[in-house]
Order: C-alpha cells, then sequence, then structure tokens
C-alpha cells in the first residue's frame, strides 16, 4: 500500500480539496436532505468550495493559528507522485460573552450565499436553515465564554480512498497540534464518522437533531468534544 504523507494544503491543492469535499459529504443522509438533486449541481457545489478555500489558502498570517487551517492526506506512490485523498478543515474559535452578529443574521447570509450559487431548485431552505441555526446556538451553548478551542469545519475523505487510514493520519496530526497548544476540539458527527473520532479521544456530549419546520424531514449528528491534554 502507499505510504501515506500529511502536509499543509497549498492554494495549488484548492481543486482537489472542493472536489474531495462535494464528494465525500455526497455519501451524507444530511446533504441529500438540504441539496436535493445534487448530482446536477455538483459543478456548482465544487466552485462554491474553491470560492470559499481559495482566500484561506492565500493568506500567509504572521501567526498561523488566527486563520482556517488546511491539511491534506496524500498517498505517496514509489514514483514520488502524489494523489490527494483527503482533507482536514479546522479554526482556532472564541465565542464571546456578548456575540456581535445574531444568530439569524448569520444564517440568514449562509442560507442567501446557497441560494445564489445553487438556485432555489437545489437547495431545501428549511431544513439547511434548521441546520445552520441549530450549529450556530449549540457552538455558543457549548462554548460561550470558555475562552478559545479548536472547531472542526471539514473532515472529509474521497469516497474510493475510505478505510485506508487517510482520516486516521489527519486526525493524528491534528489532535499532535490540540496538544502543543492545550486547546479542546469540538465537532459535529455524522454517525460515518463517529468511531474514527471516538478513537481519538473524543467524547459524545450531545445529539443536534436537526428538523424541517415544513414537511418534517430530519437528521441527527453528534456533537463530540475532545478534552485539552492537561500541561
Amino acid at each position: 500500500m502507499p505510504t501515506i504523507k500529511v502536509r499543509s494544503a497549498g492554494i495549488d491543492d484548492v481543486n482537489e480539496c472542493a472536489q474531495i469535499v462535494v464528494e465525500a459529504y455526497s455519501t451524507l443522509e444530511s446533504n441529500d436532505l438540504m441539496f436535493p438533486n445534487e448530482s446536477k449541481s455538483r459543478n456548482k457545489l465544487i466552485q462554491g468550495r474553491i470560492d470559499q478555500f481559495t482566500p484561506h489558502l492565500l493568506q500567509e498570517p504572521s501567526d498561523p493559528h488566527h486563520v482556517t487551517q488546511y491539511r491534506v492526506a496524500c498517498f505517496e506512490e514509489e514514483s514520488g507522485a502524489e494523489r490527494t485523498a483527503a482533507l482536514l478543515r479546522w479554526s482556532i474559535s472564541t465565542v464571546e460573552d456578548s456575540v456581535s452578529n445574531d444568530s439569524d443574521t448569520i444564517v440568514d447570509a449562509a442560507v442567501a450565499d446557497k441560494l445564489a450559487l445553487l438556485g432555489p431548485e437545489y437547495v431545501n431552505v428549511d431544513i439547511f436553515r434548521a441546520f445552520r441555526l441549530a450549529r450556530e446556538q449549540k457552538h455558543i451553548q457549548w462554548f460561550q465564554g470558555k475562552g478559545q478551542h479548536i472547531f472542526i469545519h471539514t473532515l472529509a475523505v474521497s469516497p474510493n480512498c475510505q478505510r485506508m487510514g487517510c482520516g486516521a493520519a489527519l486526525m493524528k496530526c491534528m489532535t499532535k497540534e490540540a496538544d502543543e497548544l492545550g486547546l479542546m476540539c469540538y465537532l459535529e458527527a455524522s454517525d460515518e464518522g463517529k468511531p474514527l473520532y471516538l478513537k481519538n479521544g473524543f467524547e459524545e456530549v450531545e445529539k443536534m437533531f436537526v428538523q424541517s419546520p415544513t414537511d418534517g424531514q430530519s437528521f441527527t449528528l453528534t456533537l463530540m468534544i475532545r478534552p485539552a491534554k492537561k500541561q
């Protein structure tokens, strides 16, 4: 089996990173509910991810922990060539006691962006909005006023590279950095991803139930926290 290599992503990786995320998410029940007919809008979803990732990958701050971090897992072939197989995206987050932006305002902006990208026929607005609102509210509930923590936005493994160790390699890299910083980690896990997180020190703290207020469609994610390593 080829060697798995973990490295920071650069702007040259943006297309592959976007494609991996869209392909990986397409297998999730939550994605099917929020983005009906996703197969017909896949190119737009990929372009949306490219637009989202590009500004982050172009930034070169003096303190790299002030921006979103991107790590990729690659298969390193004997020839020296690399095949990118997975992406982990995280940032150091702080939820202040006084939240400057109202959750509804943040969520409405996210919905508007998705509608502008895909069009109304490819977005179930009610359940997508319910998801984004639940995410904002749960993040505030668990971390308001508790200082810095690592928020894991995305762990995506290309469907044809799953169960080959890529996700585990990325998690090992990220948790090592978290322990060096002395920070706890937080994420929302699908049923498919939960076993990997449990193996890497995450604990289940709550279920996040997301339901459309109009048609009753729903899905559930597991909120998980990895405690900070004591220094």
